[in-house]
């Protein structure tokens, strides 16, 4: 984001599920492994249509949790890393 500058912790989770969801726009989600806060369930994160394509189930993504302009914090999903 434009006025954020903290620095990012990154996270490791592996694509458990892919799906789309179509009306008057399409979204893209990925079923991932649990990778904060100590959880033992799997969550569905919602990517850009670029990573979506690029990553296949079974493959290892990024997940860059930063602290965010006046303290919300957000998520990037945009890198991953292929497990070939």
């Amino acid at each position: 984001m434009v006025f954020d500058s903290s620095k990012p912790i990154a996270y490791e989770a592996t694509v458990l599920n892919k799906r789309t969801s179509s009306g008057k726009s399409t979204h893209y989600y990925c079923d991932v492994s649990p990778w904060i806060d100590d959880s033992r369930e799997h969550k569905e994160v919602t990517v850009s249509q670029s990573v979506y394509n690029a990553l296949d189930i079974g493959d290892t993504m990024q997940i860059k949790l930063y602290r965010g302009w006046l303290g919300i914090p957000y998520l990037n999903y945009t890198t991953y890393l292929s497990t070939d």
